[in-house]
């Protein structure tokens, strides 16, 4: 005959497993969760990265003494790179020393490395954001942001 011990304090095998499908389960509902959270945060963090481009861009364009005229100036982030451009009034035909003074501004204002920024949220139409800031020849601006953009940014006007 075989002795048991009544004294038995460990956890059978069922208990075990039980416990596993149950954590099993917990993450499962969790991690979809978690993903939408991360996401939601690339998204804010580009769009305050092209935010911070374009207050950088309106100071400068507000400044009676500035070098920056009226025109137009897009700013683009994708997940490749940063562009940006300056325009006439027309908004197509480019204006070269102005970008020059465009880029200048927001390496100023954010960093050196500022323009070398890309998209860190993969979840942008068509992989980009992109600003457009219509300066007028009274030091006025206007800007409208691309899709989606707006509900990141505080006061911003989509496209």
């Amino acid at each position: 005959m075989i002795k048991r011990k009544k004294d038995n304090k460990g956890f059978t095998l069922v208990e075990l497993v039980v416990v596993i499908a149950i954590l099993a389960i917990l993450v499962g509902l969790l991690v979809p969760q978690y993903t939408k959270y991360v996401d939601k945060a690339r998204k804010s963090s580009d769009a305050s990265n092209l935010g911070n481009m374009v207050r950088a861009v309106e100071i400068k364009a507000a400044d009676p003494n500035g070098t920056l005229a009226a025109g137009v100036i897009k700013i683009e982030i994708s997940d490749t790179k940063t562009t940006v451009g300056a325009f006439q009034a027309d908004g197509t035909t480019p204006v070269a020393d102005q970008k020059t003074v465009v880029e200048t501004a927001i390496q100023e204002t954010m960093g050196e490395n500022v323009l070398t920024t890309k998209l860190k949220s993969t979840s942008w139409t068509d992989n980009k954001i992109s600003a457009t800031i219509t300066i007028g020849t009274d030091y006025s601006f206007k800007t409208e942001y691309s899709t989606g953009v707006s509900e990141y940014i505080s006061g911003a006007k989509e496209q």
